[in-house]
């Protein structure tokens, strides 16, 4: 599993690349929040582009990073999701809880229009 992060204003963006899995997902986890806190980021998005697996351990992963997220006001993003990442999403129910986009630009607009609204 390759991770990059990287802030945009208030928003952490994270490009996955390869397998979100058990092996995994712990390490994701902390990198995460530790950037999504020390920057003081309020939404995520997440890369889905070059993700091709995601275990269980990859979709609680996702479920405890929109728990915090929501308790801090923001949103999760996705964006790039393949039809199997898709399928995934559907099986567990992150299709309920994280909005998806086409691009990560699309993303950062829809964030820009919700802060717009508030």
């Amino acid at each position: 599993m390759d991770l990059k992060l990287r802030v945009a204003g208030d928003v952490l963006i994270v490009n996955l690349r390869g397998e979100l899995d058990h092996h995994s997902a712990a390490e994701i986890k902390n990198d995460i929040m530790h950037e999504y806190s020390s920057k003081l980021c309020r939404d995520i998005i997440f890369d889905f582009s070059e993700l091709y697996f995601m275990d269980s351990a990859g979709i609680g992963m996702l479920i405890g990073r929109y728990k915090q997220v929501c308790i801090n006001g923001g949103s999760v993003y996705a964006v790039g999701v393949s039809p199997v990442i898709e399928r995934i999403f559907e099986l567990s129910g992150l299709n309920k809880i994280i909005k998806r986009y086409p691009t990560v630009e699309a993303a950062v607009n829809a964030v820009n229009v919700k802060k717009e609204v508030i």
